[in-house]
């Protein structure tokens, strides 16, 4: 949190040291799934070639 904020604050942006999550909803997402799509946007670009 201390990289972050230096790094915002360094850019000239704000940010508050706490942080509330209320209301805030999560959802799980498996790692394959992004590997997949990770794979998927490299082939489609040539970068993973």
């Amino acid at each position: 949190m201390e990289v972050v904020a230096r790094d915002l604050t360094g850019l000239g942006l704000y940010l508050a040291r706490r942080l509330s999550f209320e209301g805030v909803e999560q959802n799980r997402v498996l790692i394959s799934v992004l590997i997949v799509m990770l794979i998927n946007v490299l082939g489609n670009t040539g970068i993973g070639n």
